[in-house]
């Protein structure tokens, strides 16, 4: 009874049975049990609680009405009400229940938890409840609006739209099946989505001009909709102002301004024809028929016409793409023809300025007026010293009359340009600028020439000492240094004259073999430039005449050297100037020149410049000489200079090389004869380790450098050659020492082998193996080895026998030839060495020597059977060289 269930839906009476436990009488009482319900809230297919609620700004957050919600979950029973909490543990002890409305604190779905109380039993239930937010559909915030041109006709802002070139805009990414999207002529309508423009393809707008239509975008499957709205406009054409002519000057950029074509930028119109509004699109066409296959002109800012007078059609279209025509007038009007090649305006410096040199100069430029007007009426001219200027009618020449040209603003043509502008006073273009010819008049101030000083001296060398001299003017004017750089003496007429009067008037000039009267004797120099014919009237420069007599030049003995390069005998460096004493021979104030030439030296050019060493070009060579002297200048007639290298006595000497010696003394018997016998007229001077000699050769007996000079006594050059050779001294060692560096009888076997008492680089063999460059050996077998060492260069070698001591570990004497005794190995040298063989009982059974044959394995006569027998030997190790004892033992096999 204390686990009863009910069996009994609802109310269920219970007998009770009370019974005496002494006097066994009983009694019968009843009592009802009741089972009160637990509230039920509706749940969906899902067995759970759930309101979905549309986000209004798809940020994943909602305010949830949770009393519409209680509507949804009473489930019609009576006296249950209902509060929501956060939490589980909250519901279930009814503490912080949830106002309304409720905005999750989860984004997107959030669980919370429905409290239903029975308010007259006290049961209650706690279930869970999911809130869901449901994003509504992306609208765009803007709409773009729909625009669509009003007729031109009637102007009365209604128009037909098509609504649906908006749904792009409006779906964006969004898959268009999912949705219903449709149009409204008001908000409410859209939100209560009621009255939707049945043809919204072919809507006619209700409000002139401009109107606002809403549009309702609702999900399929969650019913969320987004509200947004744009605005259709009847949009007017443009209005436009008919243009005046647009009139330009003939221009080149067609190549010719006579041709009626000129370039307009057609935009210039552009305000004018729109009355200032900006936002109108202007289209240019050349023609009418180009206007109607809209064929418009590809660049408006830069076109040619094509006729003259022209008719252009222009169309003005707005935002809303509509078009208002209208033409425009294109007229090219003639420039002046001026004459476009003037004279050049040209004069000489001159002192007006106190500056002949300057190369500034007062120029009436209207003198080229006439020429530049060429007879054409109604034109004004105007002078400028700048293209630009002239091009913008700025900074006219204030007096054309006395305008100073100034050269140091000449152009790469040596020239100063004037800009002379010719302007109609007729032809006015739609800018109000006159049509003009700008024409360059080139004007030069021609410099005078300038000498380089204004007294000049010029000497006559003779040879007849009269002093008088017959003078060619043109030789003169060649030697002397008479314009300054850049100036070309070709380019100028150099004339002499007695007085400086006579070459001011260019007369009483003087003819060449013109004889001095006086010594010296001084004219005057006139220069005059034969292009422009400017002279030099500022300058008449002076010229002393003088005679002076001719030096003589002495002939030098050959010059003979020894050649530089033993490669090349017939080539050699000359130092020119130690023959000058001697052309000079005694003369004072002498100077030297030497040329490869007889036309150089005739011409007095081309002289050798490095003459203190100079490379002669053959073998013999002959050069010239003059001899000048130093203050009048004046040349001797050349002479001959013979040049002669002689070759060098060359010769070779041995390469370096090994000289094998005695590892003792050093020396050698066997060494080579080395050096050269040349002949007669040579001598020899050697220098050996051993000493010097003057023989041709010498032997070689000692290492060492054998040096040795041969000088050729046949020229007085005495030309000398050197060669010399090293040979190194090789040898075989005198003293070999070998070294045993394991203990006899050990379980390997080393030695070491060192040579030493030679100069050579050693390297050892063992018995007839491998050659290695150390002398050490390992792991060697016992007996009897040879170790040789030998020089590397082949100089001898050294051989030496050693021993190493061991037992052999077994014999077999069965009367054959493999191993029939028994005995010491490596102990042969070692005669005084006892050898005692025991059995294994310890009983001697043979003494035998180390030099001798060895036991044969018998004992009086009897062979000895299969067993080991033991050995004790006496001997000295040569390890150590110590006498010692050793004792084991071997085994006999038969």
């Amino acid at each position: 009874p204390a686990a009863y269930a009910n069996e009994e839906l609802g109310v269920q009476t219970i007998f009770v049975l009370a019974t005496n436990d002494t006097t066994g009488c009983q009694n019968t009482i009843t009592f009802d049990i009741r089972v009160n319900p637990l509230p039920s809230p509706t749940l969906n297919v899902n067995e759970m609680l759930s309101a979905d609620t549309c986000d209004d700004d798809n940020d994943g957050f909602v305010a949830t009405d949770l009393d519409m919600l209680v509507n949804d979950i009473v489930n019609n029973e009576p006296d249950v009400v209902y509060s929501f909490h956060e939490s589980a543990e909250d519901a279930n002890n009814n503490l912080n229940a949830l106002s309304s409305p409720y905005t999750n604190i989860v984004m997107d779905s959030q669980t919370i938890y429905v409290l239903a109380t029975n308010t007259v039993t006290g049961c209650f239930t706690v279930t869970p409840l999911q809130i869901n937010v449901i994003p509504i559909p992306v609208m765009p915030i803007n709409i773009d609006d729909v625009e669509v041109c009003d007729d031109a006709a009637s102007l009365d802002g209604f128009a037909m739209f098509d609504l649906t070139v908006t749904q792009m805009q409006i779906y964006g990414g969004q898959t268009p099946g999912n949705f219903t999207l449709t149009y409204h002529e008001s908000e409410q309508d859209a939100i209560d989505d009621v009255s939707p423009i049945v043809t919204p393809s072919d809507y006619i707008n209700t409000t002139a001009n401009q109107q606002t239509i809403w549009v309702r975008l609702e999900d399929n499957t969650t019913d969320c909709f987004a509200i947004g709205s744009f605005e259709i406009i009847v949009v007017p054409p443009p209005v436009l102002v008919q243009p005046t002519a647009f009139s330009l000057c003939d221009d080149l950029e067609s190549g010719d301004e006579s041709d009626e074509i000129s370039s307009f930028d057609l935009t210039d119109k552009y305000t004018e024809i729109t009355g200032g509004d900006t936002s109108l699109t202007l289209t240019y066409y050349a023609s009418l028929a180009d206007l109607n296959a809209d064929t418009p002109i590809t660049d408006p800012t830069g076109y040619q016409n094509i006729s003259n007078p022209q008719t252009l059609y222009i169309r003005a279209t707005n935002s809303a793409g509509c078009t208002t025509d209208i033409t425009m007038t294109l007229r090219v009007l003639p420039i002046p023809t001026p004459n476009t090649m003037p004279t050049l305006l040209e004069a000489c410096d001159d002192d007006s300025d106190g500056d002949a040199t300057n190369g500034i100069l007062v120029f009436d430029l209207t003198q080229a007026e006439a020429e530049i007007v060429n007879n054409e009426s109604n034109v004004t001219v105007s002078y400028h010293t700048t293209l630009e200027d002239a091009e913008m009618d700025n900074n006219p020449i204030v007096d054309p009359t006395m305008h100073a040209v100034d050269m140091a603003t000449a152009n790469e043509n040596g020239q100063v340009i004037i800009y002379v502008r010719v302007e109609s006073d007729i032809q006015i273009d739609s800018n109000m600028e006159p049509c003009y010819k700008v024409v360059e008049l080139p004007v030069i101030v021609h410099s005078l020439p300038e000498l380089t000083s204004t007294a000049f001296t010029y000497v006559f060398c003779e040879y007849d000492n009269d002093n008088v001299g017959q003078f060619n003017w043109d030789e003169v004017t060649a030697s002397l240094d008479l314009l300054t750089p850049p100036q070309d003496i070709n380019n100028f007429t150099v004339t002499y004259h007695p007085t400086v009067a006579e070459a001011l008037a260019g007369t009483g000039a003087l003819v060449n073999g013109f004889e001095n009267m006086t010594d010296p004797q001084t004219v005057f120099i006139r220069v005059e430039n034969t292009a422009t014919g400017c002279v030099n009237t500022n300058n008449i420069a002076s010229l002393e005449l003088s005679v002076e007599p001719i030096p003589t030049a002495t002939a030098p003995a050959t010059y003979e050297v020894c050649a530089t390069d033993e490669t090349d005998p017939n080539t050699a460096v000359f130092d020119l100037t130690s023959l000058d004493a001697e052309i000079i021979a005694g003369q004072l104030n002498m100077a030297v020149s030497y040329y490869e030439t007889a036309m150089d030296a005739d011409s007095d050019i081309n002289a050798i410049a490095n003459a203190t060493s100079y490379v002669n070009t053959s073998n013999p060579q002959t050069l010239y000489a003059r001899v000048r002297q130093t203050i009048t200048g004046c040349l001797s007639d050349p002479v001959l200079v013979t040049l002669q290298v002689n070759a060098l006595p060359v010769f070779t000497l041995p390469a370096d090389d090994i000289l094998c010696v005695d590892a003792d003394t050093g020396t050698t018997t066997d060494g080579p004869m080395i050096g050269v016998d040349l002949g007669a007229g040579y001598s020899y001077s050697w220098t050996t380790p051993n000493g010097t000699a003057n023989s041709p050769t010498v032997a070689v007996t000692t290492a060492g450098t054998y040096s040795l000079t041969i000088t050729d006594n046949n020229f007085t050059t005495s030309c000398t050659y050197s060669d010399s050779v090293t040979y190194q001294a090789s040898s075989a060692p005198s003293v070999l020492d070998i070294q045993i560096t394991t203990p006899a009888f050990a379980s390997s076997h080393n030695v070491i082998a060192t040579a030493s008492g030679g100069s050579g680089v050693y390297e050892y063999q063992l018995d007839d193996g491998d050659w290695q460059a150390t002398g050490e050996f390992l792991d060697l077998a016992p007996g009897e080895h040879t170790i040789t060492v030998r020089d590397t260069n082949g100089c001898g070698e050294l051989i030496r026998g050693f021993e190493l001591i061991d037992y052999m570990k077994f014999f077999t004497p069965n009367g054959d030839e493999y191993h029939p005794t028994w005995n010491i190995i490596g102990l042969r040298n070692q005669p005084g060495a006892k050898i005692y063989i025991f059995d294994r009982y310890g009983k001697l059974l043979k003494q035998i020597s180390p030099a001798g044959p060895g036991w044969d394995g018998t004992y009086n006569g009897s062979p000895m059977p299969s067993q080991d027998y033991w050995f004790r030997v006496e001997y000295v190790d040569p390890f150590d060289g110590t006498p010692k004892e050793f004792i084991n033992h071997f085994t006999l096999k038969r």
